[in-house]
C-alpha cells in the first residue's frame, strides 16, 4: 500500500487487513524494490495478527470522572452477556482500583511482565492472570507508592499482542498521567472510550485529547462519554455548549447515581451488574463496541433470567 500519511495507527490497521507493507510518498525505486522483495519472501508465511482480539483503551480526561467504573462494567458485560473472553488490564501499577472494584487480589505479574519482557509468553500469562469468572480475567498490580518502577516500555506491545492472541477483547484502564505505556496503548487501540464530565476543565482536556488522536491513531474508533452528569448542577456546562466547544457530539451521557455506584463499589461488583440508568447506559457503550446483541444472545439472556427465578 502507498500513501501520503506517516501514521503509525494507519500502518497497524493496514497490517491487520493483510497488507504486507506501507510506503509513504515520495518513494524511491530502491525502496519500492526492497518492499516488493520482502513481501514476496513472506508470501508463504501465515500471519496470525488478523485474528487478534480488539484492544479497547479506557481513559478519563480528568481524575475522578469514573473511567475505572466504565472499564470494569464494560469488561463484565462483554464477558457475561456477550459471552466473549475478556482480559481487563489496569495500567496504574501503584494506585489502580480495578482489582479493588471487582473484589480481587492483585498479582505482581503486571510489574514482572513490564520489567522483564522476555518472560512474556502463554504460560506466564496463564499464571499471572487473576480469574474473576469463566470468561473474565484481570491483570493488575498494587505496588508501593515509594518504590521506583523500572519498566521496559517496549514490553507493552509484546504484552498486548500476547493477550490479544488469547482473548476476544483486551480492555485497558489507563492511568490519568500520560507516559510511554499509555502512549503505546493509544497508538495500538482499535477503540478508545474517553470519559469526561461537563466541567470547563473537562471540556478543555477533552479537546486536547481528541485533538491528538488523529495523529496518534487515525483508525481508532472513539466513543466520547460523559459520566456523573448532574452531580454538580450549578457548575456543569449545558450539553450543547460542551459539544460545540469540543467540536463533536457526545455518544453517551451517564447520570450521577451515588447510591447505586457506591453500593456496587463497596460490594466489589461492577455497576453494570445492577439495575438503573447507569447500568443501561453502560450496555449502550458495550453495543458500540460489540454491535447489537444477536437474537441467540438475547434468547440466552431471557432463559438465564427465568432459570434464576426458578
Amino acid at each position: 500500500a502507498v500513501g501520503d500519511r506517516n501514521d503509525c495507527g494507519l500502518f497497524r490497521d493496514l497490517l491487520q487487513h493483510g497488507v504486507a507493507d506501507y510506503l509513504v510518498k515520495p518513494i524511491t525505486p530502491a525502496l519500492l524494490q526492497k518492499a516488493i522483495l520482502s513481501a514476496s519472501e513472506q508470501s508463504g508465511v501465515v500471519k496470525s495478527n488478523h485474528k487478534l482480539g480488539k484492544l479497547v483503551a479506557v481513559s478519563g480526561t480528568r481524575g475522578g470522572v469514573g473511567s475505572t467504573t466504565v472499564a470494569t462494567s464494560v469488561a463484565w458485560l462483554i464477558a457475561h452477556e456477550r459471552r466473549r473472553r475478556v482480559a481487563l488490564v489496569d495500567l496504574d501499577l501503584q494506585f489502580g482500583t480495578v482489582a479493588l472494584s471487582l473484589d480481587l487480589e492483585p498479582s505482581h505479574g503486571l510489574r514482572e511482565a513490564l520489567e522483564n519482557p522476555n518472560r512474556i509468553d502463554g504460560l506466564f500469562m496463564d499464571r499471572v492472570l487473576v480469574q474473576h469468572s469463566e470468561r473474565l480475567f484481570v491483570l493488575s498490580a498494587e505496588e508501593s507508592p515509594d518504590e521506583t518502577l523500572l519498566l521496559d516500555y517496549g514490553a507493552v506491545e509484546l504484552l498486548m499482542t500476547e493477550l490479544r492472541n488469547k482473548f476476544h477483547y483486551v480492555i485497558v484502564d489507563l492511568p490519568r498521567s500520560p507516559n510511554a505505556c499509555t502512549q503505546q496503548i493509544i497508538q495500538s487501540a482499535t477503540d478508545l472510550l474517553l470519559v469526561t464530565d461537563l466541567s470547563l476543565a473537562g471540556m478543555r482536556d477533552t479537546m486536547r485529547m481528541t485533538g491528538t488522536l488523529p495523529t496518534n491513531n487515525a483508525s481508532c474508533n472513539m466513543v466520547l462519554i460523559v459520566n456523573r452528569a448532574g452531580e454538580h448542577k450549578q457548575g456543569e456546562m449545558p450539553r450543547a455548549e460542551f459539544e460545540k466547544g469540543v467540536g463533536r457530539k457526545l455518544e453517551l451521557v451517564l447520570p450521577f447515581d451515588a447510591k447505586t455506584v457506591a453500593a456496587a463499589t463497596n460490594f466489589g461488583q461492577p455497576v453494570a451488574a445492577g439495575k438503573g440508568a447507569v447500568a443501561n447506559g453502560l450496555r449502550e457503550v458495550t453495543e458500540r463496541l460489540c454491535g447489537a446483541p444477536a437474537a441467540a444472545d438475547a434468547r440466552s439472556g431471557i432463559w438465564q433470567k427465568l432459570l434464576k427465578k426458578t
